[in-house]
């Protein structure tokens, strides 16, 4: 009987990141190794030393919102059987690396994958299951390191800011004077320290000044200083807005315009 057909390994899971604000629908992420492979033979021949299992990939994702009931998986593959005593069964292939930041975790897999066995059911001895790696990658850290290598990943980016500008009137009359309010709002999750603030004056406004600040949050953000830095082009600088705070300047500005 000929034995010379060997099998061939399965594919590795492949690499998936995402940083959004929130998922919506029901899906999962998988990044799962595929199992090893036998040949297609014909009767008589036999797998003389089958596939490894492919390893699982990786799984990177940070949103603010919550991942709770989906299923992120980066298992490794089964390793393929052999149809010919100890000539080979094929390896289970590695758990992959799954990382996450989110107001809610997903359920985790990264499980290695089964050896194969021999005719017979023959098992290799010795063999373990290659798990891999499942951890929060939590937002609040700030800067996380995967596995010790170079590459890093920083949340900087993942807070949400906001800016609303109201004088409350429709209509104004040239020569008078127009109050309003600009408010920055931080939602979260992380800080936003020294953010820039700015508020060029629009064509018709003119000799516009800061009248009062005033700061919400618990902790609060902190009113800075120099607060004439708003109408420049480089801005005022912020340096305290944690997470879930606002700050909140009252401008008043002589108006110019005329209308039609």
């Amino acid at each position: 009987t000929s034995c010379e057909l060997g099998g061939w390994g399965g594919n590795g899971g492949g690499v998936i990141i995402a940083r959004v604000g929130s998922f919506s629908g029901t899906g999962n992420l998988l990044a799962n190794g595929r199992a090893g492979f036998l040949p297609n033979f014909t009767a008589g021949g036999c797998t003389d030393g089958a596939g490894g299992g492919g390893a699982g990939g990786s799984i990177l994702v940070a949103t603010t919102g919550s991942l709770a009931g989906r299923t992120f998986s980066a298992n490794g593959g089964n390793g393929a059987n052999s149809s010919y005593d100890r000539h080979g069964p094929g390896g289970g292939g590695g758990g992959g690396a799954l990382y996450f930041a989110a107001s809610a975790a997903p359920t985790l897999s990264v499980a290695g994958g089964n050896s194969g066995v021999d005719r017979g059911n023959i098992t290799p001895i010795n063999l373990a299951n290659g798990d891999g790696i499942a951890e929060p990658w939590f937002a609040t850290t700030g800067t996380f390191t995967v596995l010790g290598n170079s590459t890093t990943l920083t949340t900087a980016c993942s807070t949400a800011l906001a800016v609303t500008k109201n004088n409350g009137t429709a209509t104004l009359v040239a020569g008078s004077t127009t109050n309003y309010t600009i408010t920055f709002t931080n939602s979260g999750p992380t800080s936003a320290n020294n953010a820039i603030a700015k508020d060029i004056p629009s064509a018709g406004l003119s000799n516009c000044s800061v009248t009062g600040c005033s700061a919400t949050g618990s902790p609060a953000a902190s009113c800075p200083g120099g607060l004439a830095n708003l109408f420049t082009p480089s801005g005022l600088t912020i340096t305290s807005l944690p997470a879930n705070s606002s700050i909140t300047f009252n401008v008043s500005c002589g108006v110019t315009a005329t209308g039609q």
